[in-house]
């Protein structure tokens, strides 16, 4: 085995072992199979607290709260996850295993990591540039349907990669 080919292979461990954080984060939409806890959950800032007073019905109209009444969110902000993302490039960055990758300053995107491994014209390329494409949203908010098919092909591309969920 060559050198370069033992050298792509840690690589694609890496970026499995980053991308499985990613996958994490859509829990916190509850897509995926890890739900975010009460436990995990961070203080919220004044940005949430201030989009929750801008929703807030002050109608007074409290029936609806006392049946249970359960509206269903579609529209997410998908900063949980974008964030897991360049996290995640930034490890691979950090980690030296893409020669290519090793004189950038900026980590990387997703689609520009699959490039350089797999090349660009590369299935799994094409992927995570359309995986990068669902989780962008429009004006800070993604459609619940496209982060659960960000989540679908994000874990299909592992799994095509060599990638098995362990239980913890």
């Amino acid at each position: 085995m060559t050198r370069h080919r033992r050298r792509n292979r840690q690589a694609v461990r890496k970026l499995l072992e980053e991308l499985s954080s990613v996958l994490d984060a859509f829990g916190w939409y509850g897509i995926g199979g890890r739900r975010a806890s009460a436990n995990d959950a961070s203080e919220p800032s004044l940005a949430d607290a201030e989009d929750e007073e801008s929703y807030r019905d002050d109608g007074g109209d409290q029936d609806y709260e006392e049946e249970g009444y359960d509206e269903e969110v579609w529209f997410y902000d998908p900063w949980d996850v974008q964030s897991a993302l360049d996290e995640a490039m930034s490890n691979i960055l950090k980690s030296d295993l893409i020669i290519e990758l090793t004189s950038v300053k900026e980590a990387p995107s997703f689609s520009e990591t699959a490039a350089v491994l797999f090349g660009e014209s590369h299935e799994l390329t094409k992927r995570a540039e359309y995986f990068e494409k669902l989780i962008s949203g429009y004006e800070d908010r993604v459609s619940k349907d496209d982060l659960s098919e960000a989540y679908d092909v994000l874990r299909t591309l592992m799994e095509e990669l060599g990638w098995k969920e362990t239980s913890e």
